[in-house]
């Protein structure tokens, strides 16, 4: 499933939110290490930016850190994500998965993507 939920202007890269087993982390840190090393990348390189294995993780990224006893109930403040894609990545821990958001220079796109679309829930161009 891929959701485009945003548009940043003078950008040559494309941002992705995956959901995937942990298992599979280590193949896609060798995917964006190959990607980033490609001559094709000059522009903006290959990165992986946040691994989250839990809600937790997410929310404290997401509220710019933990929710205390006070802000608790009323939720994330959103800081640092958006209430969209924070609810994208929600449902992408669900099982045993782990959300992972990343970079990778458009040059390089259709080859992250041919490999690793199946497992895009959130895209921001």
């Amino acid at each position: 499933m891929k959701i485009k939920t945003d548009f940043v202007t003078n950008s040559s890269s494309a941002s992705f939110i995956l959901s995937i087993r942990k298992e599979q982390l280590s193949n896609l840190k060798d995917t964006i290490s190959d990607l980033d090393a490609s001559p094709e990348a000059g522009n903006e390189g290959a990165r992986i930016y946040n691994v989250f294995e839990n809600i937790k993780e997410l929310t404290t990224y997401v509220n710019d850190g933990p929710l205390d006893w006070v802000s608790k109930p009323m939720g994330p403040q959103f800081k640092n994500m958006s209430s969209h894609s924070y609810n994208m990545c929600k449902e992408g821990l669900a099982g045993k998965n782990i959300v992972v958001s990343l970079e990778v220079d458009n040059n390089v796109v259709d080859s992250f993507q041919d490999v690793w679309h199946e497992y895009v829930i959130t895209l921001n161009y």
